[in-house]
């Protein structure tokens, strides 16, 4: 499967995916999916970055919506799991690289503010969370513009809310949104809005509590040898227990079970 993406030169160039465990993947580096997303703004693409880890294969299980968020022809899931790496590895696959939300959050805001004409719109968190992200990351990144932030309220988000807050995120001038939000809601309201929007969205969860400096975030070190996901696992037991332990066990499970091929 192949999309198209317009890169920094102006020159198209084609987007090669794979499935890893029946979950469909983009193999970027970090410095290529900033590219890929810093392109897909200027240009008013409608994009979806979807973070992929070893809990993506439990996740698609248990919501066909989601499952079919990773397939949308809108949708680039990127590694984010040592899991997923691991295991394109060994089936032979030697261009697959991490691309950590947060990392890549970060990045896209220090690349940006060399054009500076790609504001943010940080949606989603506990109340003031994303307007502490923005400030974090503008302190790191001085420059940087940012449209605007909102926090609305948790639970679903009904055609009446959604329709409220694409109008803000419109109004605002924005050319990127970020989604702070748990998965899988924020994969599956990004592809059900990213045309209305015209512009990537990037699905990064716990990201903005981490840039926030509201939740640890694994020394450099550990996050280097791939074990982020035990420290996270010790720092937040009880709500991360089965998303690590029982989510690892299901995709190993699938990469056997499905290969290369899409999940059925």
């Amino acid at each position: 499967m192949v999309g198209r993406a317009q890169g920094l030169s102006g020159v198209t160039t084609p987007l090669r995916s794979l499935h890893l465990a029946g979950l469909k993947i983009t193999p970027l580096s970090l410095d290529d999916a900033v590219a890929s997303f810093l392109a897909d703004a200027r240009a008013r693409r409608p994009r979806v970055y979807i973070f992929v880890n070893g809990y993506s294969a439990e996740l698609r299980r248990k919501n066909p919506a989601y499952a079919s968020a990773l397939e949308d022809e809108l949708s680039i899931g990127v590694i984010d799991g040592a899991a997923l790496e691991l295991a394109g590895r060994l089936r032979g696959e030697r261009g697959l690289h991490r691309c950590p939300g947060p990392d890549f959050f970060t990045a896209v805001a220090e690349a940006s503010i060399d054009g500076g004409d790609v504001p943010f719109f940080l949606l989603g968190g506990n109340e003031g969370v994303a307007q502490q992200a923005a400030d974090a990351l503008s302190a790191q990144s001085p420059g940087l513009a940012v449209a605007g932030t909102l926090c609305p309220q948790f639970g679903f988000w009904d055609d009446q809310l959604s329709s409220r807050l694409v109008a803000a995120v419109h109004d605002s001038h924005a050319r990127a949104l970020w989604l702070g939000i748990s998965a899988p809601k924020q994969e599956i309201w990004a592809v059900a809005h990213a045309e209305e929007l015209g512009m990537p969205i990037a699905c990064v969860g716990a990201a903005f509590d981490f840039i926030a400096g509201n939740k640890p975030r694994a020394p450099k070190v550990v996050r280097m040898i791939r074990l982020e996901w035990l420290f996270r696992l010790v720092t937040e037991p009880q709500r991360l227990w089965r998303r690590y332990l029982v989510g690892n066990a299901i995709f190993i499970f699938d990469a056997i079970r499905f290969g290369d091929r899409p999940a059925t």
